[in-house]
């Protein structure tokens, strides 16, 4: 698996400075599934690359993080002095995963199919981070910041696919079972 981590992220070398690896994990199988078995590896092997830095677990399986309400899509639209104490409230968490997200050189994601999508823990944890004005700003071109991450980790991700389905190809592995 270590030449798929090298050969998938070619821009993350030895000379590239990494203090901050943040992983998260959302299988509820834990380390009996295939995602976070694969994305432990690369967790790995970026820690071999860099021996200094600090990996942040954030497994929203084993600790789910509460779906957005009313108090917080209120909240991420108004400044914070102007937010209410329940607005407040509700946003300190997204705040926590926000600054864990922004002191990430690399974010590495153990995601399981599940229903031909992502696992609710994990949406949750993505409706926490993706805030206008945070992770991305609106402007003529639309939410330009976002769609240039999402595209580049659509292609990073489908290669790492097709490289593990080259790695395990016994006849009784699917590829939606590899996700699993």
């Amino acid at each position: 698996m270590k030449n798929t981590v090298e050969n998938s992220f070619p821009f993350i070398t030895r000379k590239t400075p990494m203090k901050n690896i943040l992983f998260v994990s959302s299988s509820p199988s834990g380390w009996n599934s295939y995602s976070h078995q694969f994305a432990s590896h690369i967790v790995d092997d970026l820690k071999a690359r860099h021996p200094g830095a600090k990996v942040v677990v954030r497994d929203v399986a084993k600790e789910p993080l509460p779906h957005v309400d009313a108090a917080f899509a209120t909240g991420r639209a108004l400044p914070p002095e102007k937010r209410s104490p329940a607005e407040a409230e509700a946003l300190a968490l997204s705040d926590i995963l926000l600054a864990e997200l922004e002191a990430a050189d690399v974010l590495v994601l153990a995601v399981p199919m599940h229903n031909f999508g992502v696992p609710s823990t994990l949406k949750a944890w993505i409706d926490h981070v993706v805030r206008p004005g945070r992770a991305f700003s609106y402007s003529e071109m639309g939410e330009q910041a976002l769609k240039n991450a999402m595209a580049s980790a659509k292609a990073q991700s489908e290669k790492i696919v097709r490289e593990f389905a080259q790695l395990d190809s016994s006849p009784d592995t699917t590829l939606s079972g590899a996700l699993a």
